[in-house]
């Protein structure tokens, strides 16, 4: 599942879910950083959430990212 909590959009599945989301709302792989896509467009926010990300909370975010790495 590809979470956003407004700046930071992660996945709780694998890197590579969190990277094919990313391409199609049009982020670049370069701009990936430590787990997370940072989504500073308000066009790209809006896509995001269109194309099913989740909405929820740094913390759910940060949560997310721990259990990917396992």
């Amino acid at each position: 599942m590809i979470l956003f909590d407004g700046v930071h959009l992660v996945s709780d599945e694998s890197e590579e879910e969190l990277h094919e989301f990313a391409e199609s709302i049009g982020l670049r792989r370069k701009w990936y950083q430590h787990g997370h896509y940072d989504v500073l467009s308000k066009e790209r926010s809006m896509l995001a959430l269109k194309n099913g990300a989740v909405e929820a909370t740094a913390r759910d975010c940060i949560r997310a990212r721990r259990k990917m790495r396992g």
